[in-house]
């Protein structure tokens, strides 16, 4: 039988995304500001329609993550639901002096489909991977979401390409943002300037030294695997396939015995970073 994380791959999804949310971004400062704060370069929405990014700690590790798109000169950010009043708090803070306006969007919703482009006043690929198809925004209209039913594909898939999401595999203050592939899933621009908690994203990545990296797994007990402490940690996980579906951050050294033992696949969009 094929593993489930493979089968994850082909089921396809088109969803409302319930658990996402959309910040709007208006003054004539607004791209100064978002580039000292965001790993991506925000001049890049000149060539392309929508950036995946993320905001640091001033120590280098994860804050939060945001796509990020603009129409009509007002910028967007789409982000996890849970964490809309921690950034409403957070971007203020660096606002001062600047013509910057930060307010969350009344009504609007985040689509997500790999079939059918969905229908939105801004629809994109999604520009982590193409696997992830497209994402679309309605601004002003809200039809509900699908249940959980689709959502639940979207994550599947999203662990099934060793992608974590927001605070769905991320934690904050505590996770290396290498570590969970974010410069594989196209989270960084390398060649800009300076923005907060930089130096140490930099540094690992001109060194090319990374220990761990989050992978998937699926294991066929409910209870889900009992990774031993040193080859690595489960950072989430879900029922799939009469079994359990989620993300490790493995130690590579141990990859050859987490994959034998434990289940851990390797994703084609990782595995040369991991040499297999």
């Amino acid at each position: 039988m094929q593993c489930p994380v493979v089968q994850s791959l082909d089921k396809p999804f088109s969803t409302v995304l319930t658990f996402r949310s959309l910040l709007q971004l208006t003054g004539r400062d607004v791209p100064a500001f978002l580039q000292g704060l965001i790993t991506q370069d925000i001049h890049r929405l000149d060539q392309q329609p929508l950036l995946y990014t993320l905001f640091l700690t001033p120590q280098g590790r994860f804050f939060a993550e945001a796509f990020i798109f603009r129409r009509d000169d007002v910028y967007y950010l789409d982000i996890p639901a849970q964490d809309k009043d921690r950034l409403l708090s957070y971007l203020p803070r660096y606002s001062l002096r600047r013509d910057v306006v930060v307010q969350a969007l009344a009504g609007g919703e985040v689509l997500a489909s790999d079939g059918p482009m969905p229908d939105g006043d801004v629809v994109a690929l999604d520009p982590r991977c193409a696997a992830m198809g497209y994402r679309g925004y309605r601004l002003h209209q809200v039809c509900g979401g699908q249940g959980e039913g689709p959502e639940q594909l979207y994550r599947q898939r999203l662990v099934a390409l060793g992608l974590p999401e927001g605070q769905w595999g991320l934690v904050v203050d505590k996770t290396l943002p290498l570590e969970a592939n974010m410069d594989v899933y196209q989270g960084f621009a390398w060649d800009k300037g300076c923005y907060i908690g930089q130096e140490l994203s930099v540094r690992t990545h001109r060194q090319g030294v990374i220990r761990k990296r989050y992978l998937p797994f699926w294991h066929p007990q409910e209870a889900g695997p009992e990774l031993p402490e040193a080859m690595g940690t489960v950072m989430v996980s879900m029922a799939q396939g009469g079994g359990v579906l989620g993300l490790a951050r493995v130690r590579l050294e141990h990859l050859d015995a987490a994959m034998k033992s434990f289940g851990v696949f390797v994703p084609k969009t990782l595995a040369n970073l991991v040499g297999v």
